[in-house]
């Protein structure tokens, strides 16, 4: 939402989106959320993380007894480095066993993944205007070390903001995708 007029009387609705050569949105500000710093003029952050590691990967395909394709994929170091997590998963399309570890190789990389979201709320009185960022799009996350294994400094995606008229405080929800 904008302003529509320079009396800011009507609000209208502005699209910005990339192109197929640059998909990113363009932004003026890239906002930052610094939880570590002593005076932040944001509340204390709410940290939410998906993730479902897994070592190892027991996937069935097609077939009837002795001739079930079956395949077994292993993140050795995660094997190592945590309690063993393993998946069984089925999958009756896959007739070639190379199709079937394929699909098993994907479903252990996701594992790989940590989906974190923080949702907060920010003073924008000072520098951070709500009309200089949107969302979609890109600002970084600090958090300090106290939130291990998730790395203190990340680049997330505005995923929500929510405001009330005549108040600078705005709830925010920011996500990012994590290698772990």
């Amino acid at each position: 939402a904008q302003w529509a007029d320079e009396e800011h009387r009507r609000v209208q609705w502005a699209f910005r989106h990339g192109t197929t050569v640059s998909t990113d949105i363009p932004q003026q500000l890239v906002l930052t959320v610094d939880t570590t710093a002593p005076r932040a003029p944001i509340s204390a952050p709410d940290v939410v993380c998906s993730w479902a590691p897994t070592g190892k990967v027991y996937a069935t395909g097609a077939g009837e007894g002795a001739g079930v394709a079956i395949a077994v994929v292993e993140n050795e170091s995660a094997m190592l480095n945590m309690p063993l997590l393993e998946l069984t998963m089925s999958d009756t399309s896959a007739e070639e066993l190379l199709l079937l570890t394929q699909r098993a190789q994907a479903r252990l990389d996701r594992g790989k993944t940590m989906t974190v979201q923080v949702n907060t709320s920010i003073d924008a009185s000072v520098g951070r205007h709500p009309s200089l960022w949107h969302v979609g799009d890109i600002a970084r996350v600090k958090l300090g070390d106290e939130w291990w294994p998730l790395p203190p400094d990340m680049t997330a995606r505005i995923v929500s903001r929510k405001g009330t008229l005549g108040s600078s405080i705005i709830d925010i929800e920011l996500q990012a995708e994590v290698t772990v």
